[in-house]
């Protein structure tokens, strides 16, 4: 029996300005106060995982040690619950997910480890 592994690796961070991009563009949505995702799949084979970005708006919160913070909890809780998105073990979805933070205030972690599993739970619902 495997156990499961709670990483964030280096090969699953969404950082191409290109695959960004097209999140914006043909990306789905879903939102779950304070997060909203962006993202997008495809069926896939190959050894390719599953990519994901955070991002905090300057515009709301002007420090940076604030914005850190928020990221640090979204990656958290994203590292402790992308197991939900594991759909079936012969056909793989891989997905380029991006988080935004849409709170106005800091909230606790809780809050946000709530809403980010609400979110993965929805689009692996969504995908099946």
């Amino acid at each position: 029996m495997r156990t499961q592994r709670y990483t964030f690796g280096r090969n699953e961070k969404l950082k191409h300005r290109k695959d960004i991009g097209r999140l914006f563009e043909i990306g789905k949505t879903f939102a779950k106060y304070p997060i909203r995702a962006l993202y997008t799949d495809r069926l896939e084979t190959a050894d390719t995982n599953t990519k994901c970005a955070f991002t905090v708006p300057k515009r709301s919160f002007k420090q940076a040690v604030i914005r850190n913070r928020l990221k640090r909890r979204m990656r958290e809780a994203y590292r402790l619950h992308k197991h939900l998105l594991v759909i079936n073990t012969n056909q793989r979805h891989v997905f380029h997910l991006l988080f935004i933070y849409t709170g106005n205030e800091e909230l606790p972690y809780r809050k946000i480890e709530k809403a980010i599993h609400k979110i993965l739970r929805k689009i692996a619902d969504a995908e099946l």
